[in-house]
């Protein structure tokens, strides 16, 4: 792709919020907020070759410690919608403040046909002030997530570094035929909604061969998600691998087709979970003091205080197979579903789960749950037949 006026920086990166833009399909766009971006998009999705491909090339210099951060705006970076200034050497580090706008991401990528971000580069989010804020109750504004993929087709993103997101590293919305590949993701444990990759409302999505460690899941599944992988993911700290937070308010919502393999998780507060589920896999997941290691929620609620449910989402044709570690919690199988829409379909073979504590024992806890177990299941559960 030809450069039109692009530039290259060797350090560490730092935006100026006065001049922060989203990205677009050419790259910039200058906005104040998401409806002004959308309708700019709008009118910029007919114009006759825009752009078709979209390459950041985020590749890492050896950076040393006392190397001078610098400001893109000082160096020619516009984020007009035309100039393509995107050539980067080197760390692109979000500078540590709380937007006083209600801005939602901070890279963000609208309606784009075959995009590949790609790169040894790190993406700093610094989210330590937002941290605090939303700790603290003092927040106006929502946290920022690092990179927001909405409505985009036919994306790849490998070999990056996210870390530190104000609140989740990578969002993908509304999007399809995305892979996600070879891209580690760091937050402390105790970073709130810090979540590694969260997948509303997409299909046709892939990630692979990554780490990922956070202060909320490391994958997240909600409202929408249709044919989604999870292979070879090393996860911990964090919250696990999770599809949920659906049906909220009395919504319909769907989450079909969902597969998940070969991940180790370590040291995460659960294992893989649903609070909608139809047609889920989990095979060959090692768990390592995880604590809820397989949990089904139907009355999952993420807040202090919920209303109580008379009625749930329909939870069926889930699979647990080859799923073996160690629980810190002593239910190590926890499958609470709906009086009303019980669970159905759910199978287990060889599932293996010990307590992480030296000589005590752990159990299941079983409500309205249909199914059959195969082979070897320990702990036992009840309520599936053999």
């Amino acid at each position: 792709m030809e450069r039109i006026g692009a530039l290259s920086w060797q350090g560490v990166l730092s935006l100026d919020l006065d001049k922060r833009f989203h990205i677009d399909a050419a790259i910039g766009t200058q906005q104040s907020d998401r409806d002004q971006l959308e309708h700019l998009m709008q009118a910029r999705v007919n114009m006759v070759g825009l752009i078709s491909l979209f390459v950041i090339f985020l590749l890492a210099a050896e950076i040393l410690a006392d190397e001078p951060t610098y400001n893109v705006i000082n160096f020619g970076a516009k984020g007009d919608g035309n100039t393509d200034d995107t050539q980067v050497d080197g760390n692109l580090k979000r500078t540590n403040e709380i937007w006083k706008e209600n801005l939602n991401s901070w890279l963000l990528f609208i309606r784009i046909n075959g995009l590949n971000i790609y790169g040894s580069g790190e993406l700093d989010g610094q989210g330590t002030n937002w941290w605090s804020c939303k700790e603290k109750n003092q927040c106006s504004m929502e946290a920022a997530n690092s990179l927001e993929l909405l409505s985009c087709t036919n994306v790849q993103i490998s070999g990056l570094k996210l870390i530190n997101s104000p609140m989740m590293h990578i969002s993908v919305g509304r999007s399809a035929n995305v892979d996600i590949r070879g891209i580690t993701i760091s937050s402390p444990g105790d970073s709130p909604n810090t979540d590694g990759i969260h997948i509303q409302k997409s299909q046709h999505v892939m990630v692979t061969n990554s780490v990922i460690g956070t202060g909320d899941d490391c994958v997240s599944m909600s409202d929408g998600v249709v044919d989604v992988s999870v292979n070879n993911v090393a996860c911990g700290p964090g919250h696990g691998i999770s599809i949920g937070s659906l049906g909220i308010a009395g919504t319909v919502a769907t989450a079909s087709d969902i597969y998940v393999s070969n991940c180790n998780l370590s040291q995460t507060t659960n294992g893989g979970g649903s609070g909608f589920a139809r047609n889920i896999s989990f095979v060959n997941i090692n768990m390592n003091e995880v604590r809820n290691p397989i949990i089904i929620d139907q009355y999952y609620c993420p807040h202090s205080s919920c209303a109580s449910k008379t009625t749930a989402v329909q939870v069926s044709d889930v699979k647990y197979l080859y799923v073996t570690g160690t629980s810190t919690s002593s239910v190590a199988i926890a499958l609470n579903c709906s009086q009303t829409v019980p669970c159905t379909g759910i199978t287990m073979d060889n599932v293996n789960l010990w307590s992480a504590n030296q000589g005590q024992q752990v159990q299941s806890n079983c409500i309205d749950a249909k199914g059959s177990v195969k082979d070897k299941v320990s702990p036992a559960v009840p309520c599936l037949t053999q």
